[in-house]
C-alpha cells in the first residue's frame, strides 16, 4: 500500500499516513532477506527496542532499531512523529563522520520501521559516569574532544541535535565515541531559529525554554555534559521524589537563573569545593554555560581551548584563524567597520590565538606579514593551492599595502567570530540599530563606534553606510547588513538563498 499522507480518498476525507518511507521502491525490500535478527540490546524504549543483527552476506554485526508504528499510528500527533522519523533518516543518511553513528540501511513494513545502525558495543557514556562517580580530567578531555569534533561537523552541515546528553553517546569496541539518536534533530538554514521545547530538561539551554534557539543550544548541553562528567551530578537539579510533576518546571527555572562560575560548598549551579577540578576545566565550563547564546563559543572555538589542547597546540595556524582567512572578504568598507567596532567581542583566548598565529607567520619578527611569509606558512600548514593563498592574502590586506598587520588579522578573526554564530550576527545588528527602528543609520553607526572608543569623521561614516546601502535610502536594513557581513548567506552554492534565509527580521 502506498503512502497516503496529504491525499484524499473518494469520500474527500484525508487518509491517514501509513508509511514513513515515501519511496515505494524502498519499501519493497524486507529486512529478513538481508539480516538475521538476534537478541535484544538494552532496555526497550517508548516506541520500540534495539536488537542485534547479522548481515547474511558477510556475517557483519549491526544494531537494529525496531520502531513499532502501532504505538503511535492512531494517536492525534502521529503525522508529526512520522515526520520526525523521516527527518532523522534523512539526517543520518547525510552525516558521515567517525564520531557519529552510521546508518547502514532502512527497512519498513506495515508494522515496523527498521533502522540498521553501526553496532556500538562499548556501552553508554552515562553508564561509565555512574560506574566511576565522575571522570578523571585526562579521560574526560579525550571524550569531550570527540563530542566537539562530531558537533562541529553536524553544525557545519546546519544540523542541530537537540538532545545531547550522556545517554546519547556510545562507544564502539575500539573506545571511539559515537553520537546517537538524531530523533529530535533538525536541519536549520542560516538565520532561522527553532521554537519547540524539546530535549531532556537537565540539559536544556535557556533559549530553548524561551522558544527561540539555534546551534548554540547544543553547546550549552555539552557544557552540562562536561559538568556531569567531572562532578558526577547535573548543575541544575530538582529532586523528583520531592517535587513530583513540578520537577521539570523547577529545573527550567534554575536554568533560566543561570550558572554561577564560583567555587563554594554544597551542590548547586556552581563548582563544588569538595571535588578538585583544574582552573582550565572550570574556565571551559564557564565559557559554555552563559545565558546569552552569542557569548558561547562555537564547537570550532572550543576545540582550541587550552583545557583540550593542554595549554599548547601543535597547529602553527589554529583552525579558527584559518577559517578567518578563508572567509574574510573585503566586500565593503561597512563590513570592515563593523568588525573593527566589535573587536572587543573577542575573548582573551581568541586574542592569544591570533597573536601566536601572527608571530608564527611573521618569520623575521618585524611586526608585519609579507606575502612571501604568508605564502610559506599557508603552503606548509595547509593543503591549499597557491591560487587560493593569493586570494586569501589579498582579501586580508585591508590597507592594500602588500603586508598584513596584526590589526588586520584581528579584524578577520572578528569577522569570523561574528559570522560563525547566527545569534552574534543578530546581536551585532541590534547593537548597531541604536534607535531600534529596524535600520542602521549614519547616526547609529557613528554613536556605536564612539562607544567602542573609535572615532570617525561624519563623511567617513557616510561612506561606510553607502558601501552596503543597496537600495540607496541612506540606511542599512537587516538584509543589507547580512549581505555585507555574511555574503555567503546569499550564495546559492555556499549558503542559503535570500528568500529562504529569514524566519523573521529583528524588531
Amino acid at each position: 500500500m502506498a503512502a497516503s499522507s496529504g491525499k484524499k480518498g473518494k469520500s474527500g476525507k484525508s487518509k491517514s499516513r501509513v508509511y514513513i518511507l515515501q519511496n515505494a521502491e524502498e519499501r519493497k525490500k524486507s529486512i529478513f532477506d538481508h539480516y538475521t535478527l538476534g537478541e535484544q540490546i538494552g532496555q526497550p524504549g517508548q516506541f520500540g527496542r534495539a536488537r542485534r543483527a547479522k548481515r547474511k552476506g558477510d556475517g557483519e554485526e549491526f544494531a537494529v532499531k525496531v520502531i513499532a508504528k502501532h504505538r503511535f499510528l492512531y494517536k492525534a500527533n502521529h503525522e508529526m512523529v512520522f515526520q520526525d522519523l523521516e527527518d532523522e533518516i534523512r539526517i543520518l543518511k547525510l552525516l558521515k563522520h567517525k564520531n557519529i553513528v552510521k546508518l547502514e540501511d532502512v527497512f519498513e513494513d506495515r508494522q515496523n520501521l527498521f533502522l540498521v545502525m553501526e553496532l556500538c558495543s562499548g556501552g553508554e557514556l552515562y553508564d561509565r559516569i555512574i560506574n566511576q562517580t565522575h571522570y578523571s580530567e585526562s579521560h574526560a578531555v579525550d571524550v569531550v574532544r570527540q563530542i566537539l569534533t562530531a558537533t562541529e561537523y553536524f553544525h557545519q552541515n546546519r544540523i542541530i541535535h537537540n538532545d545531547l546528553k550522556p545517554d546519547n553517546f556510545l562507544f564502539d569496541e575500539n573506545d571511539c565515541l559515537k553520537v546517537i539518536d538524531f530523533g529530535m534533530s533538525k536541519r536549520l538554514p542560516r538565520m532561522k531559529f527553532l521554537h519547540d521545547l524539546v530535549g531532556t530538561p537537565y540539559y536544556t539551554a535557556p533559549e530553548v525554554i524561551k522558544g527561540n534557539y539555534g546551534t548554540a543550544a547544543d553547546i550549552w548541553s555539552i557544557g552540562v555534559v562536561v559538568y556531569v562528567m567531572l562532578f558526577g551530578y547535573p548543575p541544575f537539579y530538582v529532586d523528583p521524589e520531592k517535587y513530583g510533576h513540578l520537577e521539570h518546571q523547577l529545573i527550567y527555572k534554575q536554568i533560566q537563573k543561570g550558572f554561577d562560575p564560583v567555587t563554594k560548598s554544597g551542590y548547586g549551579s556552581w563548582f563544588p569545593d569538595f571535588i578538585s577540578v583544574s582552573k582550565a576545566a572550570k574556565d571551559f565550563i564557564d565559557k559554555i554555560l552563559r545565558l546569552d547564546p552569542q557569548a558561547r563559543p562555537t564547537a570550532t572555538e572550543l576545540l582550541q581551548h587550552n583545557w583540550l589542547t593542554g595549554g599548547h597546540s601543535t597547529e602553527k595556524i589554529p583552525a579558527t584563524v584559518l577559517s578567518s582567512f578563508g572567509n574574510f572578504k573585503k566586500t565593503c568598507a561597512f563590513s570592515t567597520a563593523v568588525c573593527i567596532t566589535f573587536m572587543d567581542w573577542l575573548r582573551n583566548d581568541e586574542y592569544d590565538s591570533a597573536r601566536k598565529a601572527f608571530e608564527n607567520m611573521d618569520a623575521n619578527g618585524d611586526g608585519q606579514i609579507t606575502f612571501q611569509e604568508f605564502k610559506i606558512a599557508m603552503l606548509k600548514n595547509t593543503s591549499m593551492t597557491e591560487e587560493k593563498v593569493d586570494q586569501m592574502f589579498l582579501a586580508c590586506d585591508i590597507n592594500n599595502d602588500h603586508v598584513i598587520k596584526y590589526k588586520e588579522l584581528v579584524t578577520a578573526l572578528t569577522h569570523e567570530h561574528i559570522r560563525s554564530n547566527d545569534e552574534r550576527l543578530h546581536q551585532a545588528f541590534l547593537e548597531l540599530d541604536e534607535d531600534d527602528d529596524g535600520y542602521i543609520s549614519v547616526a547609529d553607526l557613528s554613536s556605536v563606534m564612539t562607544k567602542h572608543n573609535l572615532r570617525a569623521k561624519p563623511v567617513t561614516v557616510e561612506h561606510f553606510i553607502s558601501t552596503a546601502d543597496k537600495d540607496g535610502d541612506g540606511r542599512i536594513n537587516f538584509h543589507e547588513f547580512l549581505q555585507a557581513v555574511s555574503p555567503e548567506l546569499f550564495d546559492q552554492h555556499g549558503g542559503t538563498d535570500l528568500k529562504h534565509a529569514f524566519m523573521s527580521e529583528p524588531k
